[in-house]
């Protein structure tokens, strides 16, 4: 046990292969109880091999869930990356993550863009699943987002694939 301890974040959450969480749960415990630990994955998922980033991006979204506190210092510069990400598994857990973040109105324009752009261009049903429920979570903290997001609810409650639609239909609910 004493070489996991003195193993790095982003060493415990690489190697192997990008469909699997590898060690993604226990480094997320590991998160909850540590600033320090959860701050290197964060710089993990800015510059990590695609594997750490994947992996960091899971383990940050799990360990937010408990203390979104320890990413509000982290949030200016992970909105400032967002145009980035390209992994789709770094996008999915991400776009979970920044209805969490307490915005500024430009944040909030810069996470909406974003969330969008992921929405319309990424073929990833996760991901765009977790953009509208991310953006209908925004909508309900920021309600000047509200209609615009209602408008895409509906739009991609039509069109979108049969997992998108299940979920639009469960956002539009939540939105009346």
């Amino acid at each position: 046990m004493g070489a996991k301890q003195n193993r790095s974040v982003r060493d415990q959450l690489g190697g192997g292969d990008r469909r699997s969480i590898g060690r993604a749960d226990e480094v997320a415990e590991l998160l909850i109880r540590d600033q320090r630990s959860f701050d290197e994955a964060v710089e993990t998922l800015f510059d990590g091999e695609a594997v750490a980033r994947a992996r960091a991006a899971d383990a940050l979204e799990k360990a937010t869930r408990v203390h979104i506190e320890f990413l509000q210092p982290h949030g200016g510069r992970l909105i400032g990356y967002l145009a980035t990400f390209q992994q789709k598994e770094v996008r999915w857990h991400v776009a979970q993550m920044l209805p969490r973040l307490v915005l500024k109105k430009e944040e909030l324009v810069a996470v909406v863009h974003n969330l969008m752009t992921w929405l319309e261009r990424e073929d990833s049903r996760i991901v765009q699943v977790n953009c509208l429920q991310a953006l209908a979570e925004l909508a309900v903290r920021y309600s000047v987002l509200h209609r615009r997001v209602r408008s895409l609810i509906t739009r991609y409650g039509k069109t979108g694939s049969p997992a998108v639609r299940a979920r639009c239909r469960r956002l539009a609910i939540r939105l009346r």
